[in-house]
């Protein structure tokens, strides 16, 4: 399951899941239990890995008419860096008041840029933004987690940032409960363990 997953994703062309496997990859390694010379060794080839399929994904005639004609951030976002200046923020200045740079409000969807953060500034505003990060980094990480575990979900979360519909796609919130729930089981049986041996008789 782990490489056919791997593999799909892979094939689905998108830049952040390549940045998110490349990160995660790093992440893994760093975190074995190998002598010091084979770990930096993977993570070099990793790394070496990682530059020549962006090399290789930037190389392409598509990507490479899209910089030559619109630049890097175009080509990196996908163009919602253009969508940001020529929907967004004429939408702002057209529709907002001061009230909405505090509580947000968007009756058009197709103007928020998908990026992530910037999308929840558009519903919600700077005070339920703030608000809703709040709520949900205090309800969810109510858990205790290992520095490898919490590597991960800063990958997890900075990856999106250059991306859309994290924190309001309705298959998001699942995924990330399920994440939740395999964590903890780990916890629980490695604590479990931990007791058994302890009161193994010597």
């Amino acid at each position: 399951m782990f490489w056919l997953t791997l593999i799909a994703a892979l094939c689905t062309g998108t830049k952040s899941i390549y940045l998110g496997i490349l990160l995660f990859s790093l992440v893994a390694l760093l975190s074995l239990q190998v002598p010091k010379k084979i770990k930096w060794s993977l993570t070099l080839g990793v790394i070496f890995l990682g530059i020549a399929s962006m090399f290789l994904l930037f190389s392409s005639e598509l990507f490479t008419g899209i910089i030559q004609e619109d630049g890097w951030l175009s080509a990196v976002l996908s163009y919602r860096n253009e969508l940001l200046m020529k929907d967004t923020l004429p939408y702002i200045q057209e529709n907002w008041r001061t009230l909405h740079y505090f509580i947000g409000g968007l009756s058009q969807p197709l103007a928020r840029p998908q990026l992530e953060l910037i999308d929840l500034f558009l519903y919600f505003g700077a005070f339920g933004m703030l608000l809703y990060l709040y709520l949900f980094f205090k309800n969810y990480f109510n858990f205790s987690l290992k520095a490898r575990e919490i590597a991960f979900y800063v990958v997890l979360l900075t990856v999106p940032l250059i991306t859309g519909n994290f924190f309001y796609n309705a298959s998001v919130p699942i995924y990330l409960i399920l994440l939740k729930l395999v964590i903890k089981e780990r916890e629980l049986t490695s604590h479990t363990i931990r007791s058994n041996q302890k009161l193994k008789p010597v």
